[in-house]
C-alpha cells in the first residue's frame, strides 16, 4: 500500500481537512485487510475509481 499526500493552493474554507489518496495493487485484498482492522465500507462515488477491478 502507498500512502499518496499532496499539497494545494486552496484556500482554508473551513476546518482543517485532508483528503487521502491511498493506492494498491490488490484493491480487493486491500479492502479486506481494512474491513478486518474495522475499517467501514462505504459505495464510491466514483465507478471508474478503482480501474484495477
Amino acid at each position: 500500500m502507498r500512502l499518496l499526500l499532496q499539497a494545494t493552493n486552496d484556500g482554508k474554507m473551513s476546518k482543517e481537512r485532508m483528503h487521502l489518496d491511498i493506492e494498491t495493487d490488490n484493491v480487493d485484498a486491500e479492502v479486506a485487510r481494512l474491513e478486518r482492522l474495522g475499517a467501514p465500507k462505504s459505495p464510491s462515488l466514483d465507478p471508474d475509481a478503482h480501474p484495477a477491478r
